[in-house]
């Protein structure tokens, strides 16, 4: 799965928000808000083709985190991704 190319993290104070980008101006009718977490999940797949397993690996590799929890963590963060449209297959 890949990102949807338009939509942009943005950094506004402490907050990360994912918008879309495609005029160039932040549309606010879909304002996704991610934690540091999220949000570096979603700078670590960048414009790339990932799966859960990789960013599993990328959560183990930042945080303290066990392969099996970051695995079920990613799983559930892409799928929630997928189901608001910000990553396709």
């Amino acid at each position: 799965m890949r990102r949807v190319p338009r939509l942009k993290l943005r950094k506004i104070g402490r907050m990360y928000m994912v918008v879309d980008g495609v005029t160039g101006e932040a549309r606010m009718t879909n304002v996704y808000q991610l934690n540091d977490t999220a949000a570096a999940v979603w700078e670590f797949i960048g414009e790339r083709e990932v799966d859960a397993r990789e960013v599993a690996e990328f959560l183990t590799s930042r945080y303290e985190i066990d392969l099996a929890t970051a695995q079920a963590d990613a799983e559930a963060l892409l799928a929630t991704w997928r189901e608001y449209g910000l990553i396709k297959e």
